[in-house]
């Protein structure tokens, strides 16, 4: 209940994706689409910037076990640039 409590009033984005590079869990809609609903979609379907690289990075943290920052610019549909920064980090038991 603490973590639930936690992840809900993060102000950023909190998410679980497993091996298979698919959503395990979100602590917030992400397109539009409800937390419950996003659970096994491909984390490719909601990728900022180049969807190659997402995965890289994510295969690499759950290889090596070492979290990683990333910092990006993804220009949109209207052409306007957005700056961005993901934090990945492995899932660690014991």
């Amino acid at each position: 209940a603490v973590l639930r409590s936690v992840a809900d009033y993060a102000p950023d984005y909190i998410t679980i994706i497993d091996p298979e590079l698919r959503l395990q869990f979100s602590n917030r809609p992400l397109r539009g689409i409800a937390p419950a609903e996003l659970v096994g979609r491909p984390i490719a379907e909601f990728a900022i910037g180049p969807v190659d690289e997402l995965h890289a990075q994510v295969r690499r943290v759950l290889a090596s076990g070492v979290s990683l920052r990333h910092e990006g610019t993804v220009t949109l549909a209207d052409g306007r640039e957005r700056c961005f920064e993901n934090r990945f980090g492995p899932i660690l038991s014991g």
